[in-house]
């Protein structure tokens, strides 16, 4: 996020004209603040609904827990006033660090970054 403008860059309203604005390296990497979730908690969750990315996530990863992580993160809203506009999620598996499965998830709002950069 240092090192690349475009991470922390944010959009705000000035007499209702729209404004970029792009905040200090130190000052956005302090906002950044990754989440640690514990996969466990979606035990229960096995629905996965049809017609979504999430089908294609699902057969991917193999885990409708994780789908059901990904579903709630695209439900999050990005606060475009508060960069950087990037979320970063750990997903844990298994307390058990020999056992454990982890994924680390990067979501990043379209006005900073595409996917075709992420490729």
């Amino acid at each position: 996020v240092g090192v690349h403008e475009a991470l922390r860059t944010g959009f705000s309203l000035e007499g209702g004209e729209p404004r970029q604005f792009v905040l200090a390296p130190a000052l956005a990497q302090e906002n950044i603040q990754v989440e640690c979730v514990d996969l466990r908690e979606y035990g229960e969750m096995r629905r996965i609904s049809r017609g979504s990315g999430d089908a294609r996530e699902a057969s991917a990863s193999g885990d409708p827990r994780l789908v059901a992580l990904l579903a709630r993160d695209r439900r999050r809203p990005f606060l475009l006033d508060r960069p950087p506009l990037v979320r970063v999620t750990l997903a844990r598996d298994s307390q058990d660090s020999r056992e454990s499965r982890d994924y680390l998830i990067l979501t990043i709002h379209h006005l900073v970054s595409d996917g075709w950069s992420l490729d």
